[in-house]
């Protein structure tokens, strides 16, 4: 879990707790500084300092057991030094806050959790307010339902088997939602003509590996609105899905739907880059 030294991580605690509750999980807790490498060795001390004192006053809240909470620190750029600590050291889970920025200001100096999102190799819960619902509190069940989007293409699909971890972990029941006439539209190689059949048939397996599913189709063409709609009549608890790597021009014109999704839902979204790694940093569904 990176932090950057705002109160906004603590949204993520409880989520935290939760997906740490198997006996094998360990936690890293990253401060990336700003390269200070030209500063004097005083203020880089107290930069350290100051990143330490918040990281002591969030491992307080955390209630975990301090031989399973590990401190790192980095220095230069924040999504860089993320993603590069997370393949070296094989991360399973990417938990981070969004700050839900918008408009020009994100325009120009971007999302450092976006940057993240795009080339993670290891998928990531993200969380943010939640607006109409508060966090879980401790004991109460977390991710009872998981929404997952679908859009025929095979990247969609990839998403599948973190999903049915977190659905074991947490006995959740998992929704299929396919929107017929808007979602396909969003690239990658097609699984096929006969979308719904391959669909129905990621049903009839997990069904078969004894996980709660169920599904829900739309032709009302509108893949956002359709999607927050479905979160809402489903009673949603979390949305999981890949991120295409649609690039440039193309990405621009289309919108990316999960990057809308992780700005307006009031749901903590879990994603799987289908292409990680991606150099430029500006892919998505």
């Amino acid at each position: 879990m990176p932090l950057d030294g705002t109160e906004i991580g603590k949204g993520v605690i409880p989520y935290l707790r939760h997906v740490v509750t198997r006996p094998d999980a360990v936690v890293t807790l990253l401060h990336v500084l700003p390269d200070l490498t030209e500063y004097a060795q005083s203020r880089i001390d107290s930069e350290h300092g100051r990143a330490a004192t918040h990281m002591r006053g969030f491992i307080s809240t955390l209630e975990l057991d301090p031989d399973r909470v590990y401190c790192e620190f980095r220095m230069g750029d924040p999504a860089e030094e993320i993603l590069k600590y997370a393949v070296l050291n094989a991360a399973a889970l990417i938990i981070m806050p969004t700050h839900g920025r918008t408009g020009l200001n994100r325009l120009l100096s971007g999302s450092v959790t976006e940057q993240v999102m795009r080339r993670s190799h290891c998928p990531l819960l993200l969380s943010h307010d939640c607006g109409d619902r508060p966090p879980p509190a401790d004991g109460q069940a977390l991710f009872e339902r998981i929404l997952v989007p679908l859009d025929g293409t095979s990247q969609g699909f990839s998403i599948l088997p973190v999903v049915e971890d977190f659905a074991r972990l947490f006995q959740s029941e998992v929704i299929l939602f396919h929107d017929n006439r808007d979602l396909s539209k969003t690239g990658g190689s097609r699984a096929g003509d006969n979308t719904t059949l391959h669909i129905e048939a990621q049903h009839a397996r997990l069904v078969d590996e004894g996980i709660k599913v169920s599904m829900q189709y739309t032709d009302a063409g509108h893949t956002v609105k359709d999607i927050l709609k479905a979160v809402s009549t489903s009673q949603a608890d979390l949305i999981a899905m890949t991120t295409h790597g649609r690039k440039g021009i193309d990405r621009i014109a289309f919108g990316s739907v999960v990057e809308y999704l992780l700005r307006h839902a009031t749901r903590p979204m879990l994603t799987l880059s289908a292409t990680p790694g991606s150099g430029d940093g500006h892919g998505d569904q």
